[in-house]
């Protein structure tokens, strides 16, 4: 009992823990579809499908796929998980000075899919990256596809230029979703 313990609490790692999220560390897919609630009244705008992209200078990785609000006024994002969202974690490290490997897993779903089972199994994807940008990673970054399964995967990063994400709102609520622990 206590060795089924022990070999429990070892394969637990906790990505994020203590950690308030800069936004330096924060990218977006681009080309965001942002649309009107039927509500005229609404001071809001919404993204479906959007997908943020966390890459920690300490090697951590998160890709949170979700739905995200902007306030029409002022431009402020705020990521909405009351609306259903994909949590992936993982790590990164650079393999060339133009590209970076990304080995992660889903983690968290809040709508049961019957052909994935969560936690999933690893996958590991490379990423190229576009550009300096100071305290970043890159200035936009794009996960690498190498076969069509890849692409029809739901366990790879989705496709797309990731961009910085600026007038992010809710940098806490984003620790707040990064912290749960992940299982080996």
């Amino acid at each position: 009992m206590v060795v089924l313990l022990l070999s429990a609490l070892l394969a637990t790692q906790q990505y994020f823990v203590g950690q308030q999220i800069s936004p330096q560390w924060v990218f977006v897919k681009d080309q965001l579809v942002w649309k009107s609630p039927p509500d005229a009244i609404a001071r809001y705008e919404y993204a479906e499908n959007a997908d943020i992209a966390v890459f920690s200078p300490s090697g951590e990785f998160a890709l949170i796929s979700c739905v995200l609000y902007r306030d029409v006024r002022t431009g402020l994002i705020s990521i909405v998980t009351n609306e259903g969202y994909i949590l992936r974690k993982g790590t990164w490290h650079h393999q060339t000075p133009d590209a970076i490997a990304v080995t992660s897993r889903i983690e968290y779903m809040s709508s049961k899919v019957n052909e994935i089972s969560v936690p999933t199994s690893t996958v590991e994807q490379a990423w190229t990256l576009y550009g300096k940008a100071k305290g970043r990673i890159a200035r936009a970054l794009r996960p690498r596809v190498n076969t069509k399964k890849e692409l029809e995967s739901p366990l790879f990063s989705p496709i797309g230029t990731y961009i910085p994400l600026k007038k992010l709102s809710n940098t806490e609520s984003l620790s707040k979703l990064l912290t749960f622990p992940i299982s080996k």
